[in-house]
């Protein structure tokens, strides 16, 4: 990270030339100095999006949220019961500490004020191997260091996102009787509202525009409540019924060979050079490398490192052929035409592409942007940041070349957006809102 922030008052500008570089005589150490004006610089700073490029802030510190979210999100992946938490690697910190250091190295390292405090870090399971104390017989030191934590319970074949669930969890969210009643209650308003002003967008601002805002508030608020419940309770039922289900399926008289249903870990793919580098590199055993293959290889994996931290357009790594939708008269979708680049020419299509709310017009026909995006909305705020290029009432030319058409302004883009490709971004008013 001091690297690519040319952090080093030295000439050092590679890791390279930090393990070149010698100790000579008669000094007996060599300080790694920092530029003054960077020593108030924040080392793990908040990532932004400006236009389409995605970069580290210079100043701005990294926000909890945004590492909480990264931290949770990976614990899920991996297939652990409860997403972890900045606390619980303090306490991990604490625990690893209180096999190897006295009390007061202890309350030191976890700056408590009193040692006392520390009773309430200590792991709930014992991690003595008390029987074998009982008979005076050795220790497992092993199996008990994996028995009292919680990483034997790791699945990665749990569900880690709402869209692994089940088609039918899935849609018990829309038929739920209180969606359907808050969506009642919005389109009576918006029937109102249009009936009183002649349309929604007329409507804001006034008492009717109001109600039917906080309206799509609550469903919204309605609908992620339900998802989160409905996702927390199938993890739940998967750790609850996974051990019985393994076991049961074992003592199967059906099952005969326990290796011919051996579980195979789903194989990733990264669509980034780096991220492809990295895996590799980690994936190399080292345990039996001489220290010179040791080093090289350590080079390799912080040259990489620094590599990826220089990459500022980030491909979506959840692009699939369903995320795009195209007319019945289109052979191929974008999609498919990005991943298959390094082939032929791609098939002309007959018609405008068909996208839908979750995608960015001008990202999904360049191959290194993320087209795709989790929500309508991020995907209408992301649309907005790449109209910052061009004036109110610029000419833009439409990113499909199959129209080849140049739009008169903002308004006229996103009516042709909503007509031809069959997507909706922000309207004046809820551009405004937004703080576009």
């Amino acid at each position: 990270m001091a690297i690519l922030d040319d952090a080093f008052e030295s000439n050092i500008r590679s890791v390279e030339k930090i393990f070149s570089s010698s100790v000579l005589a008669p000094r007996r150490s060599n300080r790694l100095k920092f530029r003054k004006n960077k020593l108030n610089v924040p080392v793990c700073r908040q990532p932004i999006s400006t236009g389409c490029r995605t970069r580290t802030h210079d100043m701005k510190p990294l926000k909890y949220h945004t590492y909480l979210y990264y931290l949770q999100r990976l614990s899920l992946a991996v297939g652990m019961i409860q997403a972890m938490m900045p606390y619980n690697l303090r306490r991990g910190t604490g625990e690893a500490f209180d096999n190897v250091a006295s009390l007061p190295l202890l309350q030191q390292v976890m700056g408590h004020a009193y040692a006392s405090v520390y009773q309430k870090y200590m792991n709930q399971r014992v991690q003595c191997h008390v029987q074998a104390a009982f008979l005076g017989i050795p220790s497992e030191n092993a199996l008990m260091n994996i028995l009292s934590h919680q990483s034997r319970y790791v699945d990665p074949r749990a569900p880690a996102h709402f869209d692994d669930l089940t088609s039918t969890q899935r849609a018990s969210i829309s038929s739920h009787p209180e969606i359907i009643r808050l969506q009642e209650l919005r389109d009576s308003l918006a029937a109102e509202a249009k009936e009183l002003y002649g349309s929604s967008k007329n409507a804001a601002g006034t008492k009717i525009g109001e109600l039917k805002a906080k309206a799509e508030a609550n469903l919204r608020c309605a609908k992620a409540k339900l998802k989160k419940e409905a996702f927390n309770a199938a993890r739940g039922e998967f750790f609850d019924t996974i051990d019985t289900k393994e076991i049961n399926k074992q003592l199967d008289p059906s099952f005969i060979d326990v290796d011919d249903n051996e579980y195979l870990p789903e194989s990733v793919v990264h669509k980034l050079e780096e991220r492809r580098r990295i895996a590799d590199l980690m994936k190399l055993p080292t345990k039996d490398l001489s220290e010179k293959e040791a080093l090289d290889h350590r080079l390799a994996l912080s040259n990489t490192l620094i590599d990826l931290g220089r990459v500022v357009k980030i491909p979506s790594e959840r692009i699939s052929g369903e995320d795009i939708t195209t007319d019945s008269a289109s052979p191929q979708s974008v999609v498919s035409s990005q991943l298959d680049k390094d082939s032929s020419t791609p098939e002309p299509r007959a018609s405008p592409i068909a996208l839908t709310n979750k995608h960015c017009l001008f990202c999904v026909f360049s191959p290194h942007y993320q087209c795709y995006f989790s929500t309508s909305r991020k995907a209408r705020e992301h649309f907005e940041k790449h109209l910052r290029i061009f004036g109110r009432e610029e000419p833009i030319p439409c990113p499909d070349g199959f129209c080849q058409l140049v739009l008169h302004g903002h308004q006229e883009l996103k009516r042709h957006a909503n007509q031809v490709h069959k997507v909706r971004y922000f309207t004046e008013a809820q551009r405004i809102r937004a703080g576009f």
